[in-house]
């Protein structure tokens, strides 16, 4: 999901955490899907019904002159990458076509968690949303590519594809967790060695989607794609430390990257299962221990101080903080691995 720079004024840590975060991109894509519910290049006659789809698509962020394409252009070029595109798709966005494609092309969404992956299969230009009248959404397959997805889907060579970019986005979220974010040319470079055996700039373009899909993300003032944790509050102050560094993953032990992979180092384990535990009973009801510890580790990551932190969790608590509590606490800010903003390095 798109993290626009700037958006986020609060200083608040109630809105600067992760589940916050997410929760307002949330809502903004919910937004923009029922704004777009009927709207499709497949749909019906009248302009505004692939205009507004466009609009809103890959193609069109893509662009570079902003020139608009015809709509049988459109549709060709959508066809004519799809068997390749396919192998590029998230593994949400892969469960939730085949789960359209089981039901015969259109299935609701059953959940928040399917938005972000609804979004980009509508990003593509696949799929369109429609919105019904007691305001559930459901996520629709265009008539034309349901047989050309099953086909790509099924296709000799997709099982590898996908093992060689499931791995390799293993890395990548290790990275983004252990540094915050990542630049992602670096990535793209890699990914493609790895998946191509001739690079094409359609190749390329797919790529780029796939970690918009996958990851975080936003540009930097040159615009370059920057992948981003989703517990970064402000991505912007950390892009000025590194805009021309290099990470790289040799700097790292096994241990550390497999610990970034399941975003729980070695070192923060122990901390993270006694916060949890202490605040299990303490807090007032519609809080989540699991969710309010990663925010936490996440506040703690990018320097809030204990002032800060007491405050924020003393707000959720149904009863006063206890001695426990408040040692708990402290050994999360003690074992937590911070997000270093001024180390200048990027992911080779």
């Amino acid at each position: 999901m798109e993290r626009i720079i700037g958006d986020l004024s609060s200083n608040d840590l109630k809105d600067c955490t992760m589940s916050r975060i997410r929760e307002n991109e949330l809502e903004r894509i919910k937004t923009r899907l029922s704004e777009q519910s009927g709207h499709s290049i497949y749909g019906r006659g009248s302009a505004q019904y692939w205009t507004l789809a466009y609009q809103n698509s890959y193609d069109h962020a893509e662009s570079a002159d902003g020139a608009w394409p015809t709509l049988p252009a459109l549709k060709a070029a959508v066809k004519q990458r799809l068997p390749y595109e396919a192998a590029l798709i998230t593994e949400r966005e892969e469960a939730l076509l085949k789960r359209l494609l089981f039901f015969g092309g259109m299935s609701p969404l059953f959940s928040d968690e399917e938005v972000p992956s609804a979004d980009s299969l509508v990003k593509r230009l696949w799929c369109s949303c429609v919105l019904k009248d007691n305001g559930q959404v459901f996520l629709k397959v265009a008539e034309p590519l349901l047989k050309p997805i099953v086909t790509a889907l099924t296709s000799e060579g997709y099982q590898e594809m996908r093992a060689k970019i499931y791995a390799l986005s293993a890395t990548l979220h290790s990275m983004v967790y252990l540094h915050g974010m990542l630049y992602a040319e670096p990535a793209i470079t890699h990914l493609s060695e790895h998946m191509f055996s001739e690079r094409g700039e359609d190749k390329m373009r797919m790529l780029y989607r796939y970690l918009k899909a996958e990851f975080d993300y936003c540009l930097d003032s040159q615009g370059n794609l920057v992948l981003v944790h989703p517990g970064l509050i402000h991505p912007e102050t950390m892009l000025n430390s590194i805009s021309n560094a290099q990470y790289q993953s040799k700097d790292y032990t096994r241990e550390m990257i497999i610990g970034g992979m399941s975003e729980l180092l070695k070192e923060e384990s122990a901390a993270e299962d006694i916060l949890r535990s202490e605040l299990e009973y303490s807090l007032q009801p519609g809080y989540n221990p699991g969710v309010m510890v990663n925010d936490i580790k996440f506040l703690i990551k990018q320097g809030v101080t204990h002032e800060q932190l007491s405050e924020y969790v003393n707000d959720k608590l149904a009863v006063r903080m206890t001695p426990r509590l408040e040692n708990a606490l402290r050994r999360a800010e003690t074992d937590t691995v911070r997000w270093q903003s001024t180390t200048d390095r990027r992911l080779n």
